[in-house]
């Protein structure tokens, strides 16, 4: 039942020494483990001109392992069932031509819920709801920039993989815009970071969310991530589009 788990730690007993306990699986961090190992097997295979088969095969199986006990009767229902490291994972097999029909499930459904927990225009009143205009674009966590950036660079890096599943990959690119233009409004730029004690410091930084000015580094990565990749998602469906006219 563990058939290519990663796990952070073993509970070891005296009867059964190596006995594995469910509570130890860390999805969150086997995904993580996943694409440094998918990742890696890329660049090798790039630059050394090398595929590693077994790193490729290691990093299928946990991929394919986390997908098939995270999705609850072939759905996600949940927002803890969304791992954005899952699709940085299966964005890097899909270079490698080794994604499972779990992997395209999961981005599937992980598409779905995250472009259905998305605050768009219409959802709001435009009177009554109008304090909330400012988190338009943010997804799963409303007015979160950490929670947003994370789940659309997810989205965005298995876009590969799910614009040929989708029947309107537009609807991809919009969900993206969205979420970066909801993201970049947490970004401080001089006209908010002049009130600050250090504006040097924080210039340039993204901010946890739009009522809370922390600022996690790992708010900027997920932004940066989700940034760059939606400006080279776009440039390449420009390109697509100009050499189909």
């Amino acid at each position: 039942t563990h058939q290519g788990a990663f796990v952070q730690k073993v509970y070891l007993q005296t009867r059964d020494r190596g006995l594995l306990e469910e509570e130890y699986q860390e999805d969150y961090a086997a995904s993580l483990a996943a694409f440094a190992i998918a990742r890696l097997t890329n660049v090798v295979e790039k630059y050394m001109y090398s595929l590693k088969t077994e790193w490729r095969d290691i990093a299928v199986s946990g991929i394919n392992y986390i997908a098939a006990h995270t999705i609850n009767d072939t759905v996600i229902n949940d927002a803890s069932q969304l791992d954005p490291w899952m699709m940085h994972s299966i964005a890097e097999l899909n270079k490698l031509d080794a994604v499972s029909e779990p992997m395209t499930q999961y981005t599937t459904e992980y598409f779905k819920y995250v472009t259905k927990h998305q605050l768009r225009a219409p959802d709001l009143d435009s009177v009554q709801d109008a304090e909330h205009h400012d988190m338009i674009g943010s997804m799963v966590e409303f007015g979160s920039s950490t929670v947003t950036a994370a789940m659309a660079g997810g989205l965005c890096a298995a876009f590969a993989v799910l614009e040929p599943k989708i029947s309107n990959p537009k609807q991809i690119l919009d969900s993206l815009e969205s979420a970066a233009e909801f993201t970049y409004q947490t970004q401080y730029r001089p006209e908010t970071a002049m009130y600050l004690p250090n504006p040097g410091r924080v210039f340039g930084g993204v901010h946890d969310s739009l009522t809370n000015i922390d600022l996690p580094s790992v708010t900027s990565q997920h932004a940066i991530s989700l940034f760059l990749c939606l400006a080279q998602t776009m440039e390449i469906q420009t390109k697509k589009l100009k050499s189909s006219w």
